[in-house]
């Protein structure tokens, strides 16, 4: 499988007049390679660290409205008090 977007959206460079291609992030391969980056960066901090983990956690909006000081406060106070 190619790891080139199948259906790229185009941006137009300011200066050149250009059309540029950015990966849409839903085709197979974009979701491929955006799975590959994540066990890569997870392997390479395991190398680094005594342990490693992965979380992938999954809400349902309409019982948890999911905000930017949410997610911050889930960052800062509860997830690090648990390591």
């Amino acid at each position: 499988m190619s790891s080139r977007c199948i259906t790229p959206f185009y941006k137009k460079e300011k200066f050149k007049g250009e059309n540029i291609p950015f990966p849409c992030g839903k085709c197979p391969p974009c979701k491929k390679r955006r799975t590959s980056g994540w066990s890569f960066r997870l392997m390479k901090e395991e190398e680094r660290s005594k342990s490693a983990l992965f979380v992938t956690l999954t809400y349902d909006t309409e019982y948890v409205p999911i905000t930017k000081k949410w997610i911050y406060d889930f960052r800062l106070k509860r997830f690090t008090k648990i390591f």
